[in-house]
């Protein structure tokens, strides 16, 4: 994880919050803050990353969208398949 005490890393999911938050206990998490978007799916509209049909309608495709400190979109990726995880090396070489 990432020791930049500049950098905040977010987790938005459509988890409800007693889901993202024993998540974090299992993986032992500390530094993330988790935000779920259950109730209002703007986000998810607003970044593109809403799922509109199948199986998982409803919930978001997994995204990486580093901003910098001007709130400006550095890095992102959208992958292919929810089963997938993103580049998070990748990822975190953006903020450099």
């Amino acid at each position: 994880m990432h020791k930049d005490p500049a950098v905040v890393i977010l987790c938005i999911s459509s988890d409800l919050s007693i889901t993202q938050s024993r998540f974090c206990c299992v993986e032992n998490i500390h530094n993330v803050v988790m935000l779920s978007i259950m109730r209002d799916m703007d986000f998810s509209f607003d970044y593109g990353i809403h799922i509109w049909d199948g199986p998982l309608e409803g919930i978001t495709a997994r995204a990486v969208l580093v901003l910098n400190e001007n709130n400006r979109v550095i890095y992102s990726e959208l992958v292919s398949e929810v089963t997938h995880e993103p580049d998070y090396t990748a990822a975190m070489a953006s903020l450099r």
